[in-house]
Formats: C-alpha cells, structure tokens, sequence
C-alpha cells in the first residue's frame, strides 16, 4: 500500500534588472525542473504580453509552512506564469487563489498527477479557490473495502469516480474547483484581470 501527500510551497517572484537568469531562493529541497517551469513560464510570458525579459532577471523564492524534504516536477508551471504576468503587469494575487498544472509552450495548462492529495493540502491550508488542468475536476480515486471471513481479512480497493468538490467536501472543505485550459484564463481567476 502506497499513500500520498500533496504541500503546498509559496513562491515570490521579484522582477530585477539583469541578464536574463532565472534564480531559484529556495528552503525546499528542489531538482531541475523547477528551474525549467520557471523559465518555460518566463518565454511564454513574453509570447502572451510580447514583452522581452531577456535584461530581465527573475528570482522564484520558494517556502513551505512545514517540513518539506524535497519537492519536483513541472506542477507549478502553470501558477509561476501567472506570478510572472502579474508581476510584469503589476497586478496583485487574489487571497485564497492556488493552482496546480504544467505550462505548455502555447500558454496551454497541461495535466499532473496527484490532483487530489494536492487539493486537499490546498484546502487545508485554506483554498477558496483551487483552479487545475481540463478534465482533472473529476478524480479516480481507490476507497478500501474489507471484507472479513472467519479468521482471514480481505482489503480490495474499489476504482471510483468522483467530482473532486465532493471529494474535498467529503474532507470537511468547501472549496470552488475551476477547470483551465490556458495561463489566461489562470490569471483572470488569479488576479480578476486580463493580462
């Protein structure tokens, strides 16, 4: 049996004349593709607005509020491009707002794994909102069902659908779940503008 927990990291990105680096502050362990989310994030923050950061240094600093031995993977690529824009725009981060899903390089949210234990660490720390790739507001998710016969337990786990608002509900969490195709429609559910 393997169990799952999703974290929630919160990142600040500062915008400083440069070269063009993209510099990772972090206090959580991370490998390279974070690195690589942040600068896929940066090119297809220069398509949408037409901008050009390449005198532009960005500095992603990344925390946890708990102990967290090492995080990785594209996951945040969707939300470090909405921070970008609403950093080159100067637009502020609606409260209550968090996001999983990759960055494709036509502005595109792309899928991730975990959606659920995800969401619920969203919702724990106190989500309002949580937006995630088309078609992962419904989760396939295992529920144990045990089965006992004379001295011998049985434990099969039964493949279910859910509607991932029910599942969080189930967990004592109203949370409103946003399906999103694109890094524009994250940032208008992030910051209440159009880029």
């Amino acid at each position: 049996q393997t169990s799952y927990k999703g974290y929630v990291l919160h990142g600040d990105i500062d915008l400083v004349e440069g070269q063009g680096r993209v510099l990772v502050d972090t206090e959580v362990i991370n490998g390279m593709d974070l690195q690589a989310s942040v600068r896929a994030a940066a090119t297809v923050v220069e398509n949408l607005l037409g901008v050009s950061l390449s005198g532009t240094d960005i500095i992603l600093t990344v925390r946890a509020e708990e102990s967290v031995e090492a995080v990785d993977g594209p996951s945040a690529g969707g939300v470090l491009t909405v921070a970008i824009m609403a950093a080159v725009r100067n637009h502020e981060i609606l409260d209550g707002v968090y996001m999983t899903g990759t960055i494709n390089s036509d502005g595109s949210i792309g899928e991730v794994g975990g959606v659920p234990y995800k969401a619920l660490a969203a919702a724990e720390a106190g989500a309002k909102t949580i937006l995630v790739p088309v078609g992962l507001g419904t989760v396939v998710l295992y529920k144990p069902k045990t089965v006992t016969r004379g001295s011998i337990t049985l434990t099969t786990y039964e493949k279910v659908t859910v509607g991932l608002e029910e599942y969080l509900l189930e967990s004592g969490y109203s949370v409103r779940v946003v399906e999103v195709r694109s890094a524009v429609e994250a940032y208008a559910a992030f910051t209440g503008e159009t880029p």
